[in-house]
């Protein structure tokens, strides 16, 4: 059954092929040919020319269907990769606008820190005018230390000197009140 319905298709389309000069698209050409293809087909009194005619319709929609599956499927194929495309994109937008807003923080971080640099060398130069400054009055101290340990040393020698001179200051003697 299925072998003679191919066979039927088949005769069909070839007949419709070289009659397509009968379908020149005048008015009620068309019947003719149809007409014409019931009658070398054998199915007078089984079809009319108009079921023919649906017939034909029905296999050219099947052909353009299956002949242009591979397109729709291609259609899909592509549209499929392209909301994956998109996805991406909007994917990498969005870590584009994420790297963006981490750069900006960074900068404004970079900014903090250099302000911050600059605060701690002002810092740092005080720290150092204020050592220059110990380290002079430390000097200083010194200087004035040595002196007075000079001086003290001059001192006990005279001292010692006056002491040397005057024998009798040995005893002390507490004087009375008035």
């Amino acid at each position: 059954m299925t072998n003679a319905y191919r066979k039927d298709n088949r005769l069909m389309i070839q007949l419709g092929a070289t009659n397509a000069a009968i379908f020149s698209g005048r008015k009620h050409s068309a019947m003719r040919g149809w007409r014409t293809i019931r009658k070398e087909m054998g199915l007078q009194g089984i079809l009319s020319a108009q079921q023919l005619k649906k017939k034909w319709d029905n296999m050219k929609d099947i052909y353009h269907h299956y002949k242009n599956s591979s397109e729709r499927l291609q259609r899909q194929a592509l549209e499929r990769e392209q909301s994956e495309f998109d996805r991406e994109l909007v994917s990498l937008e969005r870590d584009r606008e994420l790297l963006n807003r981490d750069m900006a923080m960074l900068e404004q971080d970079r900014v903090v820190v250099q302000r911050d640099r600059v605060l701690l060398d002002q810092d740092r130069a005080f720290v150092d005018r204020d050592r220059a400054c110990l380290d002079r009055d430390r000097m200083l101290l010194e200087r004035s230390r040595e002196n007075l340990e000079r001086e003290r040393e001059r001192d006990t020698e005279v001292t010692n000197q006056k002491e040397v001179k005057r024998p009798d200051r040995d005893c002390f003697c507490v004087p009375e009140p008035c």
